[in-house]
């Protein structure tokens, strides 16, 4: 008896072995994403008025290009886009260098449908946010959010404010740009 007693505690010793051992690698990987993972702070975009003469700035404002662009799909004919900005920092050698973009719309119900299933994983904000001076935003962008249902991305920089009760969406992102393309290499 005491034979099979030995290999069922050599067994428990092996499984909590592996199993503590499972834990500990979990842990040092979640440790390792954590501490490797540089924090990603947005830099605000300089205000329209401060730089709309400053080389390298491209203002768009055509509403169904912003749109397409901040959201990644056509508007829908009943999607009333009331102000659209793009910004866009580029130069010669390193093509575009930062970008921004603010809208208004008066949603469709399948816009508001669809951003409803968080397309793009933001969270709900439960504070007020004063937006406008974070990122230099155009005049006819709320100061005030009191009121709406505001939602960010991790990064803090992607905003989606919805007031219900006026039917309107406010949204906002900025980034740094894009590397300009490769040459096509001849066969």
């Amino acid at each position: 008896m005491g034979e099979k007693s030995d290999a069922a505690e050599k067994r428990r010793v092996r499984l909590l072995l592996g199993g503590g051992g499972l834990v500990l690698a979990a842990t040092l990987l979640i440790f390792r994403a954590v501490i490797s993972t540089p924090a990603r702070v947005p830099v605000p975009p300089p205000s329209p008025s401060a730089v709309m003469g400053e080389a390298g700035l491209a203002l768009t404002e055509d509403p169904a290009l912003v749109f397409k662009k901040a959201f990644w799909r056509t508007p829908a004919s009943d999607d009333r886009i009331l102000h659209a900005e793009r910004r866009e920092w580029s130069d010669a050698s390193a093509g575009v260098t930062r970008w921004s973009w603010f809208l208004a719309i008066n949603p469709s119900p399948a816009l508001r449908e669809w951003l409803a299933t968080n397309p793009f994983s933001l969270a709900t904000l439960s504070s007020n946010v004063k937006i406008s001076a974070l990122y230099k935003a155009p005049t006819w962008f709320p100061e005030d959010t009191a009121g709406f249902q505001i939602q960010q991305n991790a990064s803090g920089s992607f905003f989606v404010i919805y007031s219900s009760k006026e039917n309107l969406i406010f949204a906002t992102d900025s980034g740094h740009g894009f590397e300009k393309p490769m040459p096509e290499m001849n066969r």
